[in-house]
């Protein structure tokens, strides 16, 4: 089948964009990893071209990153490398960062219970022995702090899952 010349030229456009952006991720993941060699700049001013710099021998020198040649089969493996070290980290923290918001909302809920007897007591005017307003706005504040915690807990977590799924 004869393809039309303008369709051609459209396909092979497409084409090289898609090579083109393929190519700048390759290049940035590879980068991201430490993978790259410096090429230092001729002259010793910070450029566009060369923005990174590095105190060498008593002067600041310029550079830039330029990711190292791989081949396909050596790239697959450097990603599954990346994706099996992400995983690897994410279930460390996770658990460790919610862990924590929740330790501290029950925290909050303990310490506004004793807060509430305590400023009860304190605060008992003539004939009563405890000031039950005073008593109940400290738990009722703490309890919506300490319950405001364990949704934010729950927010993480519920975004790290969808950021796993994307």
């Amino acid at each position: 089948m004869e393809v039309n010349e303008k369709v051609q030229e459209y396909l092979n456009e497409k084409e090289k964009e898609y090579l083109k952006i393929k190519n700048k991720k390759r290049s940035e993941f590879l980068i991201s990893q430490g993978l790259y060699s410096k090429i230092y700049s001729p002259s010793d001013n910070r450029t566009e071209e060369y923005p990174f710099s590095e105190y060498k021998d008593g002067v600041y020198v310029f550079y830039k990153k330029e990711p190292i040649a791989v081949s396909d089969e050596e790239y697959k493996a450097i990603k599954s490398a990346y994706k099996a070290c992400s995983v690897d980290k994410k279930e460390r923290i996770k658990p460790t960062i919610i862990a924590v918001i929740n330790w501290v909302a029950c925290l909050i809920f303990i310490f506004g219970f004793i807060s509430g007897v305590i400023l009860g007591d304190i605060y008992a005017e003539g004939y009563s022995d405890f000031n039950l307003v005073i008593a109940i706005a400290v738990w009722v504040s703490c309890f919506l702090s300490g319950l405001m915690m364990l949704g934010f807990s729950k927010i993480i977590e519920l975004l790290d899952e969808l950021n796993g799924k994307l």
